[in-house]
Order: C-alpha cells, then structure tokens, then sequence
C-alpha cells in the first residue's frame, strides 16, 4: 500500500524540546517541492575593498551552515577582475553585474552604488520564484529558510522601520510609509516622518516587469524622502503605496544599533523589547551602524569606517 506524503506544512514551527534548551531549533523547512527549487538567496558587492569581501565571505560561510539553498553573490566588474574572487567561489556562485546609472539623489556619496540593488529583480526572474536579498554586513545565527513561505499575499516583505507594533498578518499601512511629502509634515523629527522596510533582509518575488519599472521610476520622477535611505526608501514607497509588504518578524533582521534607538522609545511589549527578550531565538544580528564588526577584525578604525567621511 503506498503510503501517504504528510500535509504537514514545511514552515510548521518544530517543537522547543528538539533542541533541549527550550529555544528553538535550528531547523530546516521541507526542500523537496518545486517552491523550493526556485527559491534563492542574493546578495551584492561592489568595489574591491577588502571590508566588504570579508563580509560576503562570512555571510556565504553562515548560509553554508544554515541552509541547503542556493547562493548567489553578484560582483561589479572591478571585483571580478581584481577582487578574492577564489575565495568568494568557494561559497556563492558568481555572477557579475554592471553599475546601474542612476540619478545620485537620494543616498550619500557611500551609497551612491546602492541602486545597483534594483537589478535583482530582472536578473533573477527567469530562475526562481522567491529571493532573499541581503547586505553583507549580517551574520545569521539560525536559518532563515522559512522566510521563503511569507510571500503568500505580496510581492515583497521585509522588516518594518521605526517605532510602531505592526502586524505580522497585515500589511503596513500606506500612510505610516515614509515619502517625500509624510516626511516634510513631521517637521524633521524622528519618528515624525514615517517608514518602510529595512534592507537589510528583503523577501521578494523576482520580475522583469517590476524591476524596470522601479528603475524607470527611479531614472525618471522618483523623488526620495531622505539622503540615507537610498534603494530601501524607493522599494517601500513602489510596494507600500501601490501593494502590499509583507512584515518579517524582527528575529530575522535584528539591527543591533537599535537597542539604543527604536528600543528607548519601545512600550514594555513592544517588538523591540520582546525580541531583545528572546534574544537565543534570532535568527540575523544586522550591524547596519559603523564600525562594523569586521573593521575591528581588520584593524581598521578608520574616518571612513567610524563613518566620518565618504
């Protein structure tokens, strides 16, 4: 008699004991459906310095032990030519990519690159129905799999920026997202301005038809709210005005600067405090602030990684 296949979904939560700690296990969601063939993690590097490559090297090394998915890191040109493209091999698959031309409003002169990110969208859309693209300045603790299942009603998630107790069943509502125009009603002050996702850790359904259309958008009319918040600004606005994002829980992208941020303002139950509070179960420590870890790695406390200069 054949036996049946389970119908227990493959993002069912494992119970705590299998760890023996009573946090949960570092577990991997069922990989042997066709979502599962098509999902894929991303991330992207530009330039040649060496911060930046030790960083991807040590986010490939994470997933390696994470997960079973596949890894692409996209380089520029000057890193496929000059960089440690050897090493990076040994855990991403390399593709190069080109600089995306772009208007430099928007992002600070170390950000002026960032754009490039927009181009996922089209380059991955012929080979995989869910993305996760990630900075280089993460390190992932516990897998991150199960993010690949979020996308069930929208087409993009992501953490949510700022002070606020958003649902994790519903999207975030358009007028908390930050624009140019919420954002000069809140007078420049913190908080006052609205949000978005952060991109750090951003959950998305690749398509060429979405990918130029936020590049013609930003080549044409966009207009950004800020100079800081470059690409993460343009994809919360495209998705949070228009459709829907869906919120991430925090464990998946912790930026660890924000203790002293967002959590100062937090309510006792708040997001903040209660990620804080199981802080064994995150899964991504983002060091989003500089320094970052692997400039005390390098011995390199210098003005452009304290963040002084471009």
């Amino acid at each position: 008699m054949k036996r049946e296949r389970s119908l227990t979904p493959p993002w069912r939560k494992r119970d705590s004991h299998a760890s023996g700690s009573g946090q949960r296990s570092n577990w991997r969601p069922r990989q042997d459906t066709e979502h599962w063939k098509q999902t894929v993690y991303v991330t992207m590097v530009w330039g040649t310095h060496l911060d930046y490559q030790v960083e991807a090297f040590v986010l490939g090394m994470c997933l390696q032990r994470t997960s079973t998915k596949r890894r692409i890191l996209f380089a520029s040109p000057d890193l496929m030519e000059h960089g440690l493209t050897g090493l990076l091999g040994s855990v991403w698959e390399l593709r190069e990519f080109q600089y995306l031309e772009a208007p430099r409003h928007g992002a600070q002169c170390r950000l002026s690159k960032v754009w490039s990110k927009l181009q996922v969208w089209e380059l991955l859309a012929d080979e995989f129905e869910v993305a996760i693209l990630l900075d280089t300045d993460i390190v992932i603790a516990r897998t991150m799999d199960p993010c690949f299942n979020l996308l069930q009603h929208a087409q993009v998630g992501g953490v949510f920026r700022g002070i606020g107790d958003f649902s994790l069943r519903s999207p975030r509502p358009a007028a908390t997202i930050k624009t140019m125009v919420n954002s000069a009603k809140g007078g420049g002050k913190r908080g006052k301005g609205g949000g978005g996702i952060n991109g750090g850790v951003v959950v998305f359904k690749p398509s060429k038809q979405t990918g130029r259309r936020m590049i013609r958008w930003l080549q044409n009319d966009y207009r950004p709210p800020d100079n800081v918040g470059a690409e993460q600004n343009l994809i919360s606005e495209y998705f949070g005005l228009n459709e829907t994002i869906q919120q991430i829980d925090l464990s998946y992208n912790f930026q660890v600067h924000q203790l002293g941020l967002a959590a100062q303002q937090d309510t006792a139950e708040g997001r903040w405090t209660a990620c804080a509070k199981r802080f064994g179960e995150i899964c991504v420590f983002h060091y989003s602030a500089v320094p970052k870890p692997v400039h005390l790695l390098l011995g390199d406390m210098t003005a452009r990684t304290c963040g002084l200069h471009c």
